[in-house]
């Protein structure tokens, strides 16, 4: 209740004029849900989603409003637009990143414009679960290229969900590293001798937590990604009173 209809006119009412504007995106207004929406059908493979605030369980209902042929080309656009076009700051290392940027010219009461609105908006491509993440900064001061001013924040958010995600799991696959997905999935099997602290280093914190509830050992950690430091160093005797302290870090693949 209450969300702004937009602007976009049927073709039949737009004289050639407006059209040639509407191509560069003036005469169009949006909302940020609006275009969460539009991208979100093409980062799902074409389908409309009503979106909600509300976290459900059950399945939305879904309805192909885009082919799927479209879709990948679209898709294959929008990686060049960061890859080869104005998107750079959007780039995330080992993940392919689809977006685009905006930079709009701010509408003011007089009827004119003053200043411009910011935005990047996209998705990551080489995932198990896209999602889409728009950013859109409002007047902002300097720089006023999307690419300058919203990609950067882009970028943060979604490598900070990336990570929180353990999507660099999927990186080696993707990137034919094969030796770094052996590293990365084969730590867990790490040789464990009764009474000294094991290697940790390089693993998740799932395959962490195994090995130190198995050797029943307090823990604590702090940060994401994988095992990048560890206390007390691996070898070192346990007592009594030992507790591990684990520090993560999102991997790094050379």
């Amino acid at each position: 209740p209450g969300e702004s209809r937009g602007i976009l006119d049927e073709s039949k009412n737009v004289p050639a004029i407006r059209l040639s504007n509407i191509s560069f995106g003036q005469g169009v207004a949006t909302t940020g849900i609006q275009m969460l929406k539009a991208y979100s059908s093409i980062a799902n493979g074409g389908f409309e989603i009503t979106p909600t605030i509300l976290k459900i369980n059950k399945k939305a209902k879904k309805k192909r409003i885009i082919s799927k042929e479209t879709v990948n080309k679209i898709t294959d656009i929008l990686i060049k637009a960061v890859d080869e076009g104005t998107g750079s700051k959007a780039r995330i290392k080992h993940f392919q990143i689809a977006g685009k940027t905006s930079t709009a010219q701010r509408p003011d009461e007089n009827g004119g414009y003053s200043g411009y609105v910011s935005g990047f908006i996209g998705y990551p491509v080489n995932v198990d679960k896209r999602f889409v993440v728009f950013v859109y900064v409002d007047n902002p001061k300097g720089h006023y290229y999307g690419n300058l001013v919203a990609a950067p924040i882009f970028q943060k958010i979604t490598k900070s969900i990336l990570y929180k995600r353990k999507e660099y799991k999927q990186l080696a696959i993707n990137h034919n590293d094969s030796k770094d997905i052996v590293k990365y999935q084969a730590t867990a099997k790490r040789s464990i001798k009764k009474g000294e602290i094991p290697n940790l280093v390089g693993l998740d914190k799932v395959s962490a937590k195994k090995i130190l509830n198995a050797l029943k050992l307090d823990y604590t950690f702090s940060g994401f990604g994988v095992v990048k430091s560890q206390y007390p160093n691996k070898g070192t005797k346990i007592s009594k009173n030992t507790k591990v302290k684990l520090k993560f870090s999102p991997p790094k693949y050379e």
